[in-house]
């Protein structure tokens, strides 16, 4: 059940962004739509949470680990000190990053699972030639 959303609109770049947050009795979560280089509309809005919002990717429900956050949160902080600039990081711009570095995670894995797999495939078909030069004629 939902207990709340929110539609953040933003122009990063070179396209507007468009961050959704959604409060459950999950967790938080957090999906991102690219809307294109024109500001979206009203109806378009609309038309994108009737059509596609069964679609959208949203990252895992969880809590936001407060310990990690508080640190790239000083960090980022002391930088824009520098350069005289206020930021504030919002909690689903950190959600995202975590689900990006999950994701970085699990694409690591699979694809070393996958060079592991071919490798074998590779010395299977090597072993089956030599066997079948090799019958004992």
């Amino acid at each position: 059940m939902i207990n709340r959303c929110k539609l953040t609109v933003f122009f990063d770049q070179q396209f507007y962004q468009g961050v959704f947050e959604r409060w459950s009795t999950d967790g938080y979560q957090v999906a991102r739509v690219a809307f294109g280089t024109q500001n979206p509309s009203e109806p378009q809005i609309r038309l994108l949470i009737q059509d596609r919002w069964s679609t959208l990717q949203w990252t895992t429900a969880s809590a936001v680990a407060q310990q990690q956050l508080v640190r790239e949160y000083r960090r980022a902080a002391r930088q824009c000190r520098q350069h005289h600039v206020r930021f504030k990081p919002t909690r689903a711009m950190q959600m995202l990053k975590l689900e990006h570095q999950r994701n970085l995670v699990m694409k690591k894995r699979q694809q070393r699972r996958a060079r592991h797999d071919h490798a074998q495939l590779i010395r299977a078909k090597r072993l089956a030639k030599h066997r079948a030069q090799h019958r004992g004629h």
